[in-house]
């Protein structure tokens, strides 16, 4: 039983030291003068072009460590779709189309994504300067 805690406490060190180092990564970026989106884009949009590397080598958004877990999880819906509806994301979470379209107006609200019309439907999509930005310095990302 004993050596069964300690294994675990080993885990949980190691876990965090991962994500000690990856805050280290994120604050070393924040303070370099070369940012990805141009001047004058809101914080929250040079938060949103932000990644660091992990362990294992998978990308981690910055961005969406900033979001509470519905707002996460509809925003990496919205980076795979790239432009949807509130019905479209709701078939990916899971959740009502009432509860999507609240978080993706949440999400336009604070600037991490843009809404526009298409005939009767509203859509959502992450702005597209972010996104010319992101490819231009980081590729396109997907593995």
């Amino acid at each position: 039983m004993g050596d069964d805690i300690l294994r675990r406490l080993d885990r949980i060190e190691s876990k965090l030291e991962t994500v000690r180092k990856m805050l280290r990564r994120c604050m070393l970026s924040e303070k370099t003068p070369s940012r990805v989106p141009p001047q004058g884009l809101t914080k929250h949009h040079e938060a949103q072009s932000m990644l660091i590397t992990g362990s294992n080598e998978t990308m981690v958004y910055i961005y969406t460590l900033k979001l509470t877990d519905s707002l996460r999880r509809t925003m990496l819906v919205m980076d795979k779709l790239q432009e949807a509806t509130a019905l479209d994301v709701a078939g990916r979470t899971g959740r009502t189309r009432s509860t999507e379209s609240t978080y993706l107006n949440q999400l336009e609200r604070m600037g991490y994504l843009e809404k526009f019309r298409k005939g009767k439907m509203t859509y959502f999509r992450i702005p597209s300067i972010i996104l010319s930005e992101f490819k231009k310095k980081f590729g396109d990302g997907r593995r």
